[in-house]
């Protein structure tokens, strides 16, 4: 191997150490910010929405995924077929070679250069050999490697310490935000399942209870209450609420008197306004089912009482 081979081999050397540090702070910094979005997106899901918080953090990682390629991609191509630059980075970290390594780049190119111009320059060739192998015996012996980690020590502890950091608020964050928690990791185990709110859904409940016929009694309209509902066989009781948010769209959900989901029965939705029929057969309950703007689906954590009372035995003439 020549001279000129072992300066370059040192500065292709220390152009991939270079690489790797700026790969690994990078990397760092990039999975630092994916913590702290991970973070933000369980505090949206706290007191927002899981479909806003899942939007968050996807928007968030492409687009940081999508910035750390096109740092990754233009720092690795700052130096290649770049020697010079390389030589003037050496000079950085070893100060004692003064400018030699840009020197013996330049030498290089003129090296190269036709006769005539070698001629009309006094170029020698001999003088550049000679400099080649002094200053290829000096980068052996200044190890640029290990200087490179040296010099980027700093910047590496910061990076570590970044992500150190992100990990303990993250797991603060974990432990306060149950709810959020638990909204995203019940999404993420079943993307169609409604979500079970902690809070009634729908209030201001009125019902209207339209009697059989042949009771003869007027509709009773029934306001104020828990949304409970206590008639004959046969009953048909018209519901309206508000829900706690605009929603897209919603449904009662029966249940027997075993627990058992008997039948869904439409909502008409208006803004937060809602209504629907459900006619009196048997003892059950039922919830409410809701659909937000955002996509997001609800389920009332709270059953709501059906009691259906038998009619009076008819009486003997």
């Amino acid at each position: 191997m020549t001279s000129l081979q072992r300066i370059r081999s040192q500065l292709d050397a220390l152009n991939q150490q270079w690489r790797r540090a700026e790969i690994r702070e990078k990397s760092l910094y990039t999975v630092s910010l994916g913590l702290v979005t991970i973070g933000l997106g369980l505090l949206a899901a706290q007191f927002l929405s899981v479909t806003f918080a899942l939007s968050f953090i996807a928007t968030v990682c492409l687009a940081a995924g999508g910035a750390l390629t096109i740092w990754i991609i233009r720092s690795l191509g700052r130096f290649t077929g770049e020697h010079m630059r390389l030589a003037q980075l050496a000079e950085h970290l070893a100060p004692e070679l003064g400018t030699g390594p840009t020197s013996a780049i330049d030498l290089d190119r003129s090296k190269q250069a036709s006769t005539e111009v070698e001629a009309r320059r006094g170029f020698s060739r001999e003088l550049a050999e000679a400099h080649f192998e002094h200053m290829a015996e000096a980068l052996d012996g200044v190890g640029l490697t290990d200087r490179l980690t040296t010099e980027r020590r700093a910047r590496d502890r910061r990076a570590w310490q970044s992500l150190g950091g992100t990990v303990a608020l993250l797991v603060l964050a974990l432990v306060a935000l149950g709810t959020g928690r638990s909204r995203l990791i019940g999404w993420l185990a079943d993307p169609t399942a409604a979500r079970l709110s902690e809070t009634p859904l729908a209030s201001d409940i009125t019902l209207t209870y339209r009697f059989p016929e042949y009771t003869h009694m007027t509709p009773r309209v029934v306001e104020g209450g828990d949304g409970s509902i206590s008639a004959v066989i046969g009953t048909e009781v018209a519901l309206s609420a508000l829900a706690d948010t605009n929603v897209r769209s919603g449904l009662m959900r029966l249940f027997g008197s075993d627990g058992k989901a008997l039948q869904d029965v439409p909502l008409s939705v208006d803004g937060k306004k809602l209504a629907g029929t459900i006619a009196v057969l048997h003892d059950g309950s039922y919830v409410f089912e809701l659909m937000t703007r955002g996509g997001e689906r609800l389920l009332d954590g709270k059953r709501h009482a059906i009691h259906a009372q038998l009619d009076a035995s008819p009486e003997m003439v």
